[in-house]
């Protein structure tokens, strides 16, 4: 899935074509640290520290890598 979301991004010019490996792999590489924390416990404990939970925190990180994203290839 992520992968036909980059080639979509690509052919319709929202995405380098070069940039799109390296994204792919930013992505998944994001997901699977997250999982690896929560896994881990170590997600819930931070977000614990942080006063909020482990999805809440999750979604935030997911976001913020989504607005980093957005700002650097914004839709024409």
């Amino acid at each position: 899935m992520l992968e036909d979301t980059l080639a979509d991004a690509t052919r319709a010019g929202e995405l380098p074509a070069e940039d799109a490996e390296t994204l792919a792999l930013a992505w998944w590489s994001l997901a699977h640290g997250l999982a690896s924390l929560t896994l881990d416990g170590k997600l819930e404990a931070r977000a614990a520290h942080m006063g909020t939970t482990a999805a809440a925190l999750a979604d935030r990180v997911t976001r913020m890598f989504t607005d980093l994203i957005d700002s650097r290839w914004p839709q024409r």
